[in-house]
């Protein structure tokens, strides 16, 4: 497997701020058989290692779905104001199983194959 993760650049970005996409562990983490990616409020993501987070979970038999809403209750816990917070995970394992899930809606991602594309919409935890 490989992984590749990249940031809103520039235009978003306060000065001297290093974002989630950079640190392993936070942003992107991936082996051989398990990988995944986070987006949105990067400082949240770092704070909860979220997608270290979800591979482990995922390596010790949890599904997607159940890894990416621990590490949401975990990110909503360390944060007292989640109104403006939004995150989201997907993941993908060696076997083709890929899930995602977010704070809010809104997040969505592209699955394609050879034969088509589909843009699908996360799961959510909060309306």
């Amino acid at each position: 497997m490989a992984g590749a993760c990249t940031t809103s650049g520039s235009a978003y970005k306060m000065h001297c701020r290093v974002g989630d996409s950079l640190i392993i562990g936070a942003g992107l983490f991936l082996d051989n058989q398990v990988g995944a990616a986070a987006t949105a409020l990067g400082e949240a993501v770092i704070k909860s290692s979220g997608s270290a987070m979800v591979v482990e979970a995922m390596r010790n038999g949890a599904s997607p779905q159940d890894a990416f809403q621990n590490i949401i209750l975990r990110i909503l816990k360390m944060n007292e104001q989640v109104e403006n917070l939004q995150v989201g995970f997907i993941a993908l394992d060696i076997r083709g199983n890929v899930g995602a899930f977010s704070i809010k809606k809104g997040f969505n991602y592209a699955l394609s194959n050879q034969k088509r594309g589909h843009l699908l919409l996360t799961a959510n935890y909060l309306e």
